[in-house]
């Protein structure tokens, strides 16, 4: 052992290791020694400070770039206001946090607290500051808010402060936990240096307002509980019924007091905390929290069900009548329609036979993607419905869908691409909802590249900002843009107009390369000192972007305005804190979102040109806290340019919603709400395909005659006749208006479910449907779309059929319906025809050529007859070969000849059908 003790430099001073009984394998592990043994000293505080700054630059690099460019972006849309606002609130909120987080957390600590004990309370106050920012506007809309004029029946507060306050004093209320807790074990770890588990008792003493201070955030919890009542959920009501009003309110208010005593007390110094104290309430404060878990129920149980809607009568009451204000339904008027048996000619005016919807979303979109895309690289996201004035001054519904580009697409993925080159999309197309091109096509009043024809002249066609997630595009620079293709060849051109962001200086490029995280930006020879950047061109996280205390509508529309293409959006005030009103899940934002309370409160638009975007207010109490927040982000809707008013619609995702609540909030009576004996349904387990409101032209009373609206049907639960139907009003001062037209029980008009029945059982079109499934092509059944006309109902569905390996449908039929009769014809005037006189004559007449004498006219009557005669008796034997050959063919097992034989036969019948009804053969 001394050869190597004294020899062996290294390894000097090793102690002997002793062998110590037990599991472990006792094995020797002389590095593990050395390191033990080497002398620790204190950390070089330089060290530090590199790691500190290397930290320091990595934010700088990615925080600073983030911000400098989304100013200039701000800047661009003439927001600059807004982001500066939100950056101070944050900043402000940040300080606030820190400072107030910082002092607590010192004095916690006590005079003698170690650096690294003093370094953690600063991490914990960084950490809070945080914390407080991110709330920022949650806080500011609860200083700003504003009365709603709407008072909750329980503790007569107005609304406002349900929506906006209670939000901010449960946010504040979990940060000062937060605190309390960071406290707490502040001056526990301070506790443990001193001295262990009695200095921290002395501590504990020494800093009274701590557990005073814990106290009464128990006590504000137990209050905010409280006033939680109105939305809590219940069997019969949301909202606070019998027992939580009777009963668990008043000990809610008891535990709070109790509660609050103790801790100013404490805090005062009128008692010492001790431990035998310190059972005692605990005690109290236990039994508290278990009488009125306990009780409540008990009551519900013994005293309120027996008579349950007796004492739940007024809380009922206030269910309804709140839920309806939360929903915008209290003002809808109800008006009792005694409807006729079945539409009459003199119901029907021309205009709304020239707005009666034809196309299908799906169909059409199809039919816009195989006719009119054009290039692969483009594409058609949706069709919207909108109205535009036709020739004769009078508006006319159309649909319409914007010609995107779409990057992933590109055969060519480069960089010059992607931003350089294919920068925009071009044009859209529009059809006339009822005009329909021979062969079954939709007739098309603007279509093309570059876009001809049109109710309405598209001077600037480019689409920069549309619906796509598109990446950023480099503009006015030495590459000139692809702007449509022609022929062979390609017509280019570079950007025009005002939008985008400067990027010509150095320092610019810098910024936006290290945002996008993309050295080609800053590297290449395109960009001129006029060159911009577009970025943020997906109009909804456009919007999100500058006003994201909003939810907006997952369908934006294009309107033709000022010769360019201008997006509408909808925005939404939403909440799920309104009191006593029933919560639901809302498809708004293409998502689920769960509430309670909502308004349209703003209309966006957007240029699809140059990103312009303007946010236009209603005069909504709603909105009030928001524009307080963000002066002059707002316009009001009377600054809209009167076009573009003229294009506002109800949007279909807060209808919907409004129709959904509708259905069982109408019955404003608390005994029939009770008993939910007149419950309606939108859509019953039958139904094909789910019933969706839809656009239609119709008269709705009013001096100006038939306008645009929003309608939905209702049918009572468990029955499928129609009980009334929604219109929500989309021209002119009725905008907004809710209308609801009701049928008396007595009467029985045939609902969508029992009219698609009819359908169904009608021989002609099941053996024609039929017939076309077994030659292969898919029929493609549309909405099928309720149309009031005067006092009666008209039902319209359009049939499309699609060919087995193709993607064009086809509009082949029109099927409507009225009084439980159910016609159908190759166009909709055919089909009126067969509906109102009950044949096949069309509603325009022919001219017909008039005889010169009676005998000449009867000689030309037996000609046609004869004519007539021979063609039917062709069509009979081509009709027999055909069966013949069907018949054959079944015996070879020859299933495509079997279906050439069969359409062969269908055309043979057809051909036939026309003679034989008096109409024209080929």
């Amino acid at each position: 052992m001394s050869f190597f003790h004294f020899h062996f430099g290294p390894f000097r001073g090793f102690k002997r290791r002793e062998w110590i009984p037990g599991d472990g394998d006792n094995q020797w592990n002389p590095l593990e020694e050395v390191l033990r043994s080497r002398p620790t000293g204190p950390i070089n505080p330089m060290g530090w400070v590199l790691a500190a700054g290397l930290v320091g630059a990595i934010v700088l690099l990615l925080v600073m770039p983030w911000f400098f460019t989304e100013l200039w972006w701000f800047r661009s849309i003439g927001l600059e206001g807004v982001f500066v606002r939100r950056v101070l609130a944050r900043a402000g909120m940040f300080l606030l946090g820190f400072l107030a987080a910082g002092a607590v957390l010192m004095r916690s600590l006590g005079g003698a607290a170690s650096p690294a004990l003093r370094a953690g309370a600063l991490l914990g106050a960084l950490f809070k500051g945080l914390q407080l920012s991110s709330m920022w506007l949650t806080v500011l809309s609860g200083v700003f808010m504003a009365p709603l004029g709407v008072k909750d029946p329980l503790f007569g507060l107005d609304a406002g402060f349900y929506l906006f306050a209670m939000p901010a004093l449960e946010g504040l209320l979990r940060w000062l936990w937060g605190l309390w807790v960071f406290s707490v074990l502040a001056a526990v770890a301070s506790a443990r240096l001193e001295g262990g588990l009695s200095s921290l008792y002395s501590r504990l003493l020494s800093l009274r307002w701590l557990p005073s201070f814990g106290l009464l955030l128990w006590a504000a919890s137990v209050a905010l509980e409280a006033l939680s009542l109105v939305w809590a959920p219940g069997r019969v009501v949301y909202g606070a019924s019998f027992a939580d009003a009777k009963v668990k309110l008043p000990l809610m208010l008891l535990q709070c007091a109790v509660l609050a005593a103790i801790s100013f007390a404490l805090a005062l110094g009128r008692i010492k905390l001790s431990a035998k104290l310190a059972k005692t309430l605990l005690a109290l404060l236990a039994g508290l929290w278990f009488i009125r878990g306990f009780l409540p129920g008990v009551v519900h149980q013994l005293v309120v069900r027996p008579n349950e809607f007796q004492m739940e009568r007024p809380y009922i009451a206030a269910h309804v009548d709140m839920t309806l204000k939360a929903y915008g339904l209290q003002g809808v008027r109800t008006v009792p329609v005694d409807p006729a048996p079945r539409v009459a000619p003199e119901d029907l005016s021309e205009r709304q036979m020239k707005n009666i919807r034809l196309w299908d979303y799906e169909p059409l979109l199809t039919a816009y993607k195989q006719l009119q895309e054009i290039r692969s690289y483009y594409e058609f996201l949706g069709a919207d419905v909108d109205r535009y004035p036709s020739d004769d001054g009078r508006l006319r519904q159309v649909m319409l869908a914007v010609r995107e580009l779409d990057h992933r697409k590109l055969q060519s993925q480069t960089w010059v691409n992607r931003h350089l080159e294919f920068t925009h999309g071009y044009g859209l197309v529009m059809n006339y909802v009822n005009q329909v091109a021979p062969g079954g096509m939709p007739e098309l009043v603007i279509k093309d590249i570059p876009p001809t024809g049109g109710p309405v002249e598209l001077k600037t066609p480019a689409i920069y900002y549309g619906e796509m997630d598109y990446p950023y595009a480099l503009v006015k620079t030495k590459v000139r843009e692809f702007d449509y293709p022609s022929g062979d060849s390609n017509v280019r051109t570079t950007y025009s107009g005002n939008g985008g962001v400067s990027v010509g200086s150095w320092v610019r490029r810098l910024a936006f390369a290290l945002r996008f995280m993309d050295l080609d930006l800053l590297f290449t020879r395109a960009l001129t000192d006029d060159s911009k950047i577009m970025f943020n061109r997906n109009i909804i996280a456009m919007a999100s972007r500058v006003a994201p205390f909003l939810v907006y509508d997952s369908d934006p529309y294009p309107v033709i305005h000022g010769g360019r293409v201008v997006w509408m959006l909808d925005g939404y005030v939403v909440s799920r804190h309104f009191p006593y009103s029933r919560p639901m899940e809302a498809s708004l934002g293409g998502g689920g979102v769960r509430l309670n309370y909502v308004r349209n409160s703003v209309k966006v638009t957007v240029d699809a040109f140059d990103g312009q975007i303007r946010f236009y207010g209603a005069d909504d109490p709603a909105l009030r806290p928001y524009r307080r927040i963000f002066p002059g982000l707002f316009r009001p809707l009377s600054e809209m340019p009167k076009d573009l008013k003229g294009h506002m619609r109800y949007p279909k995702d807060l209808f919907a919603l409004q129709a959904g609540a509708f259905r069982l909030y109408h019955m404003r009576d608390p005994n029939t709400f009770y008993n939910r004996e007149d419950l309606w349904q939108i859509s019953p387990p039958e139904s094909r395909r789910p019933i969706r409101p839809n656009y239609v032209t119709m008269d709705m009373g009013d001096p100006a005659g038939e306008e645009f609206v929003l309608m939905v049907p209702f049918m009572p639960v468990g029955r499928n006749n129609l009980v009334g139907w929604m219109a929500a009003r989309c021209d002119g001062s009725h905008y907004g208006e809710l209308v609801v037209y009701k049928y008396p029980k007595r009467n029985l008009v045939f609902g969508p479910t029992q009219v698609e029945a009819l359908i169904d059982q009608n021989p002609e079109i099941s053996a024609q449907l039929s017939l076309w499934s077994q030659r292969g092509s898919d029929v493609i059944r549309g909405d099928l779309l309720v149309l009031p006309m005067g006092r009666s109902i008209l039902y319209v569905q359009p049939l499309y059929l699609k060919a087995e390996r193709g993607e064009l449908p086809e509009l082949k039929r029109v099927v409507l319906s009225s009084g439980g009769r159910v016609v159908w014809g190759e166009t909709l005037e055919e089909a009126l025809g067969r509906l109102l006189g009950g044949g096949s004559a069309a509603l325009v007449e022919k001219p017909e050529r008039a005889p010169e004498s009676l005998g000449g006219a009867v000689k030309e009557v037996i000609a046609n007859a004869q004519e007539a005669l021979k063609r039917v008796q062709g069509a009979f034997k081509r009709a027999r070969l055909a069966l013949e050959d069907s018949r054959e063919a079944l015996k070879r097992y020859d299933f495509a000849d079997y279906g050439r034989a069969m359409r062969d036969l269908e055309e043979a019948f057809e051909e036939m059908s026309r003679y034989l009804s008096g109409g024209d053969g080929p």
